[in-house]
């Protein structure tokens, strides 16, 4: 069994920042110049004015301001307060708990401290600079998007093509008895969603009765089809033959897919005798699995890996920069 070359790491918490954190912290990290000249702005006018310290004191208080706040926005990933005089926003995870930290900053106005506090401690909040004559967030702080997705070009996602006939299996589809592959693409990291463009099934005729249906399911958790169909595309079996043939069914309603999801092929008939679906039990990939009904779908047997659908699924696969 052939599947698209997984260059993904383990989908685990990732130990390092996502992609969208990266984008956010190196535009902040662009502008932590006026960051840094505003905090040590607002010192340095306070300098002498403070409640004791010499001015020493007072430049190392406005170095140490300017170095907390540039080091926090660096590391900044969303806002939930955004004003001149205040910010609170999000930074990936310090304690080891598994949660972002919220940083809050504020400044109540001429002669406030500049205040700071972590996940709502202290309690009032910690002083980092006194008596604040004049403080402007404005300039460090803006809306930073990442740069737009891009779709990618049409490409094979995962496929099953055993090359040796004499190993191939008939499946005959009724109206009651179908069969159906679950599979899971390999997809780039930075993946944000996938789409079905195409199917290709291998078939031969049986009788020439009915229709077959191609459907496309979600899967539950044990690999098996599940709800209704996402999309679906009709195959007349009227022009097989008693030989194998490639079959190919295009889908335009199967796009914005969870990089994460698996989903089904399901072949259905609306009569016995509909057709025959090739498959061979020489497979071993377990981004696939085989699984059949014989009451149309009321329940499946348990989906196993050494057998498999002859399959090719295309699609394209949508990526974040």
């Amino acid at each position: 069994m052939s599947v698209a070359r997984d260059r993904r790491p383990n989908r685990g918490r990732p130990s390092a920042f996502t992609l969208v954190e990266m984008v956010v912290a190196l535009t902040m990290a662009s502008i932590l110049l006026a960051a840094c000249g505003s905090i040590i702005l607002l010192a340095t006018r306070a300098l002498g004015t403070g409640k004791g310290g010499t001015s020493a004191d007072q430049a190392a208080l406005a170095r140490a301001a300017a170095e907390r706040l540039a080091a926090d926005l660096k590391m900044a990933t969303s806002f939930s307060v955004r004003t001149s005089t205040a910010a609170t926003f999000t930074v990936p995870d310090r304690n080891g708990d598994t949660l972002p930290e919220v940083i809050a900053y504020a400044w109540a106005g001429p002669g406030s401290p500049l205040t700071y506090q972590c996940n709502g401690q202290p309690s009032p909040a910690a002083v980092i600079a006194d008596n604040v004559r004049n403080f402007n967030m404005d300039a460090i702080l803006r809306t930073v998007a990442p740069p737009p997705s891009v779709e990618g070009p049409e490409q094979l996602l995962v496929s099953r093509d055993w090359a040796i006939a004499g190993d191939i299996k008939s499946f005959g589809v009724k109206t009651d008895t179908w069969p159906a592959e679950s599979f899971k693409p390999s997809l780039p990291v930075n993946a944000v969603s996938w789409k079905i463009t195409r199917i290709k099934l291998k078939l031969k005729k049986w009788a020439p009765n009915g229709m077959l249906t191609i459907r496309v399911t979600n899967t539950d958790a044990g690999g098996k089809p599940t709800g209704s169909a996402l999309d679906s595309a009709t195959f007349d079996p009227a022009s097989l033959t008693s030989a194998w043939t490639w079959v190919e069914v295009a889908f335009s309603n199967l796009s914005g897919i969870d990089p994460r999801a698996a989903l089904a092929v399901v072949v259905t008939g609306n009569k016995n005798s509909t057709a025959y679906v090739a498959y061979d039990e020489k497979a071993t990939n377990t981004a696939m699995s085989w699984c059949t009904t014989n009451n149309s779908g009321g329940s499946w047997t348990v989906p196993v890996s050494n057998r498999a659908m002859e399959i090719y699924v295309y699609g394209k696969v949508t990526v974040q920069p």
